[in-house]
């Protein structure tokens, strides 16, 4: 369906915003995934994304590496 869209959140039915998911709420975030490691996921696909606890990254896959960011700097391991 081209003109599909799911809304999550508290206006749902008048969220004009574009895009196929939508999160919609003045008082909630989306949570991420939480793994001890990036290592532990088999086969990631690209845009993945998860927090990582050993180190309270944000880990984000291109498809051939994994790029980490946190609060004051962003690194890159292959």
């Amino acid at each position: 369906l081209p003109n599909s869209k799911v809304v999550v959140g508290v206006d749902g039915t008048t969220n004009a915003t574009s895009g196929i998911l939508v999160l919609s709420d003045a008082a909630k975030a989306m949570l991420l995934p939480r793994v001890n490691s990036f290592s532990d996921i088999v086969n990631p696909s690209p845009g993945m994304m998860v927090y990582t606890t050993s180190n309270n990254q944000l880990a984000v896959f291109n498809g051939q590496e994994w790029t980490f960011w946190n609060a004051l700097v962003s690194a890159v391991l292959s």
